[in-house]
């Protein structure tokens, strides 16, 4: 587990390198949260080495209410996504959550994870159920 750990930090550290430099190179178009989102799931997907799809991104209102979302989910604002592991044991959602935080918030939930890019990241350990 040190050297997943060690990885882990080994991977932060550069990808805190390449977020310096993609922010040097986009200055000038100022890339959206929308894009960042994205990205965040390319990410934990190039890292993890794992088939990753994206289940839920942008919401409207009413797809909101009908799965039970909460009132001001930030799917909404097409800032959120859900992703579940396409390769059974190839990782864990909580592997998932040690690449991503605290660049995102990290949410476990039963067979998917919620990340999102509120300003403060948070992660919510252990597994929630959805609704």
């Amino acid at each position: 587990m040190n050297n997943l750990r060690a990885f882990v930090l080994l991977c932060y550290l550069a990808w805190m390198c390449l977020l310096v430099s993609m922010i040097n190179d986009l200055q000038a178009s100022e890339p959206s949260k929308i894009q960042a989102i994205d990205w965040y799931v390319e990410f934990a997907r190039e890292i993890s080495g794992c088939d990753l799809t994206v289940t839920s991104g942008y919401r409207t209102i009413e797809e909101n209410k009908r799965v039970h979302g909460v009132t001001k989910s930030y799917h909404l604002l097409n800032r959120a996504r859900d992703v579940v592991i396409d390769e059974p044991g190839c990782t864990t959602y909580e592997d998932l959550g040690e690449i991503l935080y605290p660049m995102v918030t990290v949410i476990i939930y039963t067979g998917h994870i919620h990340i999102d890019d509120r300003e403060h990241s948070l992660w919510l350990k252990g597994t929630y159920k959805t609704k």
